[in-house]
């Protein structure tokens, strides 16, 4: 049985929501399972692209969605769907404190994403009672695409917590940075069938004594 457009009236506390269907239908007896549209909503969405290649190459297409906050929401998982093709299933959260939510439309494999160390710039040396140590990366970002896409590149340094330990960063391209988590983010917008790259290194410096791990 097809999917059934219904009007319906919801209250909701913190732990559910609680829909009244205001008109009569009827479902088909026996085992199968069957779809009802209890309620639908059309919210203003914009899109981006996002990359952590510390961690993970893989490109991810984000939906932000404002608006959100009006609806009836609960936590819990939801199944995604994106050009009326089932893309997996992400966990809502209307308790966000946020004026966006954020979900997840699946990895796009025509954005390649590729971090690597810029080797002649990686270099220990040892200054008497102290060492420093250099670390330069690139980052190569080729759009595959037919269309320009805009993406969220996050990266990061370390932060010290001592003060024997001392973080400079003599090039950081044209990425914000937070002082306080050392995130690194770029938003780029990369016109088809392009590379981009972007480069950033940072130094370490310590008294000789002190076992640092980069």
């Amino acid at each position: 049985m097809a999917p059934l457009s219904i009007t319906s009236q919801n209250s909701s506390n913190l732990t559910f929501s609680e829909f009244k269907i205001q008109q009569r239908y009827t479902i088909e007896s026996g085992a199968k399972t069957t779809r009802i549209v209890i309620d639908r909503n059309n919210l203003p969405a914009s899109y981006k692209y996002y990359c952590a290649p510390k961690i993970n190459n893989s490109v991810f297409l984000v939906a932000n969605i404002s608006g959100w906050e009006k609806l009836s929401l609960i936590p819990g998982k939801a199944n995604i769907y994106f050009n009326n093709t089932y893309v997996g299933n992400s966990m809502i959260n209307p308790e966000t404190s946020n004026d966006t939510l954020e979900i997840s439309l699946g990895q796009d494999q025509r954005i390649a994403v590729k971090r690597e160390k810029i080797a002649n710039k990686c270099t220990s040396k040892t200054i008497g009672l102290s060492k420093k140590h250099s670390r330069a990366y690139r980052i190569e970002i080729k759009n595959n695409r037919n269309d320009l896409v805009k993406i969220k590149i996050v990266d990061q340094i370390p932060v010290s917590e001592n003060e024997k330990i001392k973080i400079e960063i003599p090039n950081k391209g044209s990425a914000k940075l937070s002082e306080n988590s050392g995130i690194l983010e770029w938003d780029l917008a990369i016109p088809p069938k392009t590379l981009k790259t972007t480069t950033f290194d940072f130094e370490v410096k310590h008294p000789r004594k002190l076992n640092v791990v980069l």
